[in-house]
């Protein structure tokens, strides 16, 4: 599995997940030296952390946890996030850790901690979208036992949450036009307009095809400015007779020129999407895919 890493660039962290031996000691954690407790646990597809984000690819969700780390032993431990590991816990007996996205993306060294002294940390593991009661171990000094995280699981899941539980969706529908949220970008769509000519000599339809055209507005709600063009997520325009029409593969400007623009943190940039309609059609929906994530959100005209 992996999990889709951003710091002002998306990047790929693969996530281990392996059997290991049952093994298991009792809640007292003295023998080893660190106490462990988590605060807050949240589900979410997109979180973010200082510059940089972390998206759940599909059929996942990311459980957050922040958690402190005590050190009950009579001497300076040494703290990170391999001494301290913490993971989910398959049926199978597997066990799924993210190795590296929270330990080096966050900047967080390994550091001592002196005796008494409670530090406060926060990570994320990949969990099956229909999981909403996760079991969450930690692993320290090679032994394992169970973690207990709060009853209260706090849903962040947004539009892709299952209304009324913490199961995330794949793929959901709307008639809200504005603020759709998929992938690391929020977006809205305008009214779409249809021409039997093309709005640019850089897209041309097949035969017996029309052109519609659709004004998109990406917004950037991450704390770091992003790239923005035709890559930024993928289209499909959905007939009323149940025909696909095609995306023309270009995001472009008012004067029909390819789109690419660096979106500050919390600003918004605006182009226009070219679709190639079937004749006599005309479209009812539209997909945005995450490529990504390869989540996607179906906004239905109303």
């Amino acid at each position: 599995m992996k999990v889709k890493i951003g710091c002002g660039v998306l990047t790929a962290v693969m996530l281990s997940t392996y059997a290991v031996p049952e093994r298991r000691i009792s809640e007292d954690t003295d023998a080893l030296g660190f106490e462990v407790k988590v605060s807050e646990a949240a589900f979410t597809v997109r979180h973010q952390y200082g510059q940089g984000w972390a998206l759940a690819p599909k059929g996942a969700k990311l459980l957050i946890l922040k958690y402190t780390v005590k050190n009950t032993s009579p001497t300076p431990l040494e703290y990170s996030r391999e001494s301290v590991s913490i993971a989910v816990r398959r049926g199978n007996g597997e066990r799924q850790i993210s190795i590296s996205a929270p330990a080096r993306l966050l900047g967080t060294p390994v550091m001592e901690l002196a005796p008494g002294k409670t530090l406060e940390d926060m990570t994320w593991l990949e969990v099956p979208n229909g999981d909403e009661k996760p079991t969450v171990v930690v692993r320290m000094n090679g032994v394992e036992r169970s973690l207990p995280i709060p009853a209260k699981i706090d849903n962040q899941l947004g539009v892709f949450g299952k209304p009324g539980t913490l199961v995330a969706l794949d793929e959901v529908e709307t008639t809200k036009i504005e603020n759709l949220r998929v992938g690391a970008w929020n977006f809205g769509l305008g009214k779409v307009s249809y021409s039997d000519r093309a709005p640019s000599f850089r897209v041309q339809a097949p035969p017996l095809h029309g052109y519609a055209v659709v004004p998109v507005k990406f917004e950037n709600p991450l704390r770091s400015s992003q790239a923005l063009s035709s890559y930024a997520l993928n289209w499909e325009g959905i007939c009323a007779g149940g025909k696909v029409a095609k995306w023309s593969r270009s995001l472009l400007n008012a004067k029909g020129e390819p789109f690419e623009a660096e979106v500050p943190p919390g600003r918004a940039s605006s182009g226009q999407l070219v679709f190639f309609v079937p004749a006599k059609e005309r479209i009812v929906g539209i997909r945005a895919t995450d490529p990504s994530s390869g989540r996607s959100i179906v906004f239905r005209m109303p």
